[in-house]
């Protein structure tokens, strides 16, 4: 909740500063960056008041109060269109909002007296309402969802680069002698972005700090000057800050000369050297702390072998989704014996009848039975059941000399008919399983080729900063290789050993590799705790921004030996945590085999790479209970990735699945069949974001019949219940549905909690996942 209070707070403090921006004798910059936050949630008070304050700071009354009414009236706009059940957009927000600043404005010249100026101004405001909204925005999804560790999109940077320009804009002046506070920052913000995020970033810092110059009064040539200037900087990045910082200082100094006087003024020399000062003071590891990554953020090339690796899997992918569908082809079912077979079965009679036959040569019957109008009779007479005497044609009984016989093999043959096409329809089915079960295949082939992600030398230089890091704590370090997930997420392999002196654990040697790359690393399952004195492989992948701890609550049905519920929390390499509850239909022993079958498949299936929906689907289709069609299985899955911040509900026939997230609770559920009542059934899917202190809540129907008929009770037990550890929640919960069914267990109960947590400095040592219980049958 802290961290919402310093997000919102944040989000006042731009509000109020660019509230204070004045542009074209307007204020369009405050208008649009409220019409962006208001598409982000939080308070609209505060936003509202903090906004107002800074225009009323900057503008004349009846200007504040035109904006004013352009904010109350989207913010009622927003509340009218939700209640509808639609969802508001920035698109909504900036168009309302420039569309009222153009009406008042035009109200206001047609009783006031104006300039052309003011016409176009009028003209010009709308337009970048709308642009600003759309470029604030980007920054506004940030700041508001910021997490530590989180990557920024080149999109976003710009706009937090254009909102910070802003926002020191807003700043009120402050001299000390002759050196302007708001001028310095703007300069210093400029060789920051260059050397921190290359030549496009600090070529817009530059391009946005000269703006924010020419507002102040300063040339007009500043804009393209600071521009240059960032990307002089971030040329030189690769050499290092002093080589950076140089090219900084030369640059302005050239510039000076030959393009822009106004560099030489005596302050703007004491301003730059000021700057460059300080940024040569900023340790180098205080700068990667401070550097937010971006997306695409790449060491080196990818990996030729990688490569390779990716193509063959993508082969294999293809390979068995062709041969799915071929099999899909040939797996069409017969519902019944169509025409055709009815007319060959008849011409069968005719030659196995009729040829043995004294009266063969003088007898029509055989033709009569061919004709298409009796082939048709005959077939629809067929499905009703065996054919009789009153049934066939009237030419055929008084030709016919042996019409029972010639019935009898009809109808033999009939039955053989329909024996073949059991047979070829249970083939066709299993042809159309085998297919489904080649295509899940090519798609797990196709998932692993996207996860190849890339596998790159380190560049000669970050080896070497790594190695001289490393050699400090008595760590030689050799065959140094980054691999990254296509979630960006980084692994760092290498061969470690130590010399002589003390032991270095794994967990140090992490910390180290954290302040070279700014993220947050952890040892891998695999990897020695301890660095050992002979060369030995060490892994270390990037810690998750969350933890997660789970808690179990079980009870089994009264008369019982075992509970038919089974479950699974189950960390994977990833950075994600599978959470899987399964109810056997029925009780005892019978019930636990088939929920253990679902749940022991899913965990083997997940760490062998499967998708989750992959693996539900290829265990409904393997899925053979022993009471077929009488005894079935639920399968209900949650995947919590600690990265990414999301989590994902799959379901077959379970119970629904609750979050508790402050003071509310949300119920995700799901219409979908048990796993193994039909072979192409669809699991219900869902996705969320999750933020710390939730609660995801799974439980079985024994918890939910408890409360039957007082869903209402069990809603709000789970909404007003403040109890912290997961362990203790979920054993409440279950003795809150014995006491429900008069202190009875009518049915297995079983009841599955993880809380997520925000990563922080003192439960930095906790695992990703930290599993407190042990699996019980």
């Amino acid at each position: 909740m802290k961290k919402i209070h310093k997000k919102m707070l944040v989000q006042l403090l731009f509000g109020f500063l660019i509230g204070r921006v004045v542009l074209l004798e307007r204020n369009p910059a405050g208008a649009a960056f409220f019409a962006g936050a208001l598409t982000q949630g939080g308070g609209v008070v505060p936003l509202l008041f903090s906004v107002g304050l800074g225009m009323l700071s900057a503008l004349p009354v009846e200007a504040v109060l035109r904006y004013g009414v352009g904010m109350l009236g989207i913010v009622v706009a927003k509340n009218l269109i939700e209640r509808q059940g639609m969802k508001w957009s920035i698109w909504q927000s900036s168009g309302l909002m420039a569309a009222t600043l153009a009406v008042l404005s035009v109200t206001q010249y047609t009783i006031l007296p104006y300039q052309w100026k003011d016409i176009l101004f009028t003209i010009l405001e709308p337009v970048l309402v709308v642009a600003l909204a759309r470029v604030f925005l980007e920054g506004q999804q940030y700041l508001f969802h910021f997490r530590r560790g989180r990557q920024i999109s080149q999109e976003q940077l710009l706009s937090l680069v254009l909102m910070g320009m802003l926002a020191l804009y807003g700043i009120p002046e402050v001299m000390i002698r002759d050196i302007s506070m708001t001028v310095l920052m703007v300069l210093l913000l400029v060789p920051f972005a260059g050397y921190q995020y290359g030549i496009g970033v600090g070529a817009a810092a530059g391009a946005a700090g000269g703006i924010i110059l020419s507002l102040m009064g300063q040339d007009e040539g500043f804009v393209g000057s600071l521009c240059l200037l960032g990307m002089i900087t971030a040329l030189f990045r690769d050499k290092g800050k002093m080589w950076s910082l140089s090219a900084y200082l030369l640059g302005a100094f050239g510039i000076g000369i030959s393009l822009n006087r106004d560099m030489l003024d005596l302050g703007m020399i004491k301003m730059l050297v000021i700057d460059s000062l300080i940024l040569a003071a900023v340790p180098d590891k205080l700068l990667r702390r401070l550097r937010i990554p971006l997306y695409g953020d790449r060491g080196a090339g990818e990996n030729p072998e990688g490569l390779q690796m990716k193509n063959k899997l993508e082969g294999f992918s293809d390979s068995f989704r062709q041969l799915a569908r071929v099999l899909q082809k040939q797996s069409e079912e017969k519902t019944g014996v169509n025409r055709r077979d009815v007319r060959l079965l008849m011409k069968e009679m005719a030659e196995q009848v009729c040829d043995k036959c004294s009266h063969r040569e003088y007898c029509m019957g055989q033709v009569a039975v061919n004709r298409p109008e009796v082939v048709s009779h005959l077939m629809e007479m067929q499905e009703r059941g065996m054919l009789r005497i009153d049934q066939m044609p009237a030419e055929f009984v008084e030709e016919c000399i042996h019409p029972d016989w010639f019935l009898m093999e009809a109808n033999q043959g009939l039955r053989m008919a329909r024996t073949v096409m059991s047979f070829q329809n249970q083939l066709a089915q299993n042809r159309r399983v085998l297919a489904g079960q080649m295509e899940q295949v090519g798609e797990l082939f196709r998932e692993l080729a996207g996860d190849a992600g890339q596998t790159a030398k380190v560049p000669e230089e970050m080896e070497n900063v790594i190695k001289r890091e490393l050699a400090g704590m008595r760590v030689k370090v050799e065959n140094l290789i980054i691999y990254r997930d296509k979630r960006n997420r980084l692994e760092i392999r290498m061969k470690a050993h130590t010399g002589k002196g003390r032991l270095v654990t794994a967990r140090e040697t992490a910390g180290v590799l954290s302040d070279l790359f700014g993220r947050s690393f952890m040892p891998s399952r695999e990897s020695h705790n301890v660095i050992p004195k002979k060369e030995t492989e060490m892994v270390f992948v990037e810690d998750t921004p969350y933890l997660a701890v789970t808690g179990v609550g079980r009870r089994r049905k009264e008369g019982e030996e075992v509970s038919g519920d089974n479950f699974s929390c189950l960390s994977l390499p990833n950075g994600e945590l599978l959470l899987a509850l399964s109810d056997g239909m029925g009780s005892g022993k019978g019930a636990f085999g088939e929920s253990q079958v679902v749940i022991e498949l899913l965990e083997q299936m997940t760490e062998a790479g499967f998708s989750k929906i992959s693996a539900l689907k290829l265990i409904n289709s393997l899925y053979m209970p022993e009471a077929v069609q009488t005894s079935f299985a639920t399968a209900d899955v949650v995947v919590l990735d600690l990265y990414q911040g999301s989590c994902q509900f799959m379901k077959n026939g379970a119970a629904a699945t609750w979050i508790r997230r402050g003071k509310g609770v949300e119920r995700i559920e799901g219409q979908a069949l048990p796993v193994g009542v039909y072979q192409e059934a669809e699991p219900y899917f869902e996705k969320t974001e999750i933020y710390s202190g939730d609660y995801v809540i799974m439980m079985t129907d024994g918890i939910v019949d408890a409360f039957a008929g007082r869903e209402e009770e069990l809603e709000r037990l789970l909404q007003e219940q403040r109890i912290v550890n997961p362990q203790e929640l979920a054993e409440y919960i279950v003795d809150e549905a014995v006491a429900q069914s008069g202190g009875k267990v009518n049915d297995d109960m079983s009841v599955v909690v993880a809380a997520v947590w925000e990563r922080t400095r003192e439960n930095s040592y906790v695992p990703s996942y930290k599993n407190r219980q042990l699996r019980l049958s």
